[in-house]
């Protein structure tokens, strides 16, 4: 994102280059812009980084990608809900495995 840009505002619609709405602006946090859950086509929170801002009009963020870009290249990045389920995962991942490690262990012996 220009540094001249100012920064998004909450519920400011979000625009790919070849016109398609993307969603609505949630929040911005970490370097990212976060659209709204239930404005997105899929139903998921998507994160878009802030550099790919072209330019941002009274109600209206656009970017510099087209619509197709973010589709295919997975531009969109991780829907928020996956990412949340995963951090939740994590530690009852890691604790099966430090298990099974043990018991591993103790079947050696």
């Amino acid at each position: 994102m220009n540094s001249a840009i100012q920064s998004p505002e909450p519920g400011l619609r979000v625009v790919a280059s070849d016109g398609r709405l993307l969603g609505l602006v949630e929040r911005v946090e970490n370097g990212t812009l976060c659209l709204a859950r239930d404005s997105t086509a899929d139903g998921r929170g998507h994160d878009i980084p802030l550099d790919w801002i072209a330019h941002i009009e009274p109600g209206v963020v656009h970017l510099d990608r087209v619509s197709t870009e973010e589709a295919t290249l997975g531009a969109l990045g991780t829907p928020r809900g996956l990412r949340e389920g995963l951090k939740r995962a994590l530690p009852w991942l890691l604790g099966a495995f430090v298990a099974i490690m043990l018991l591993a262990t103790l079947l050696a012996l």
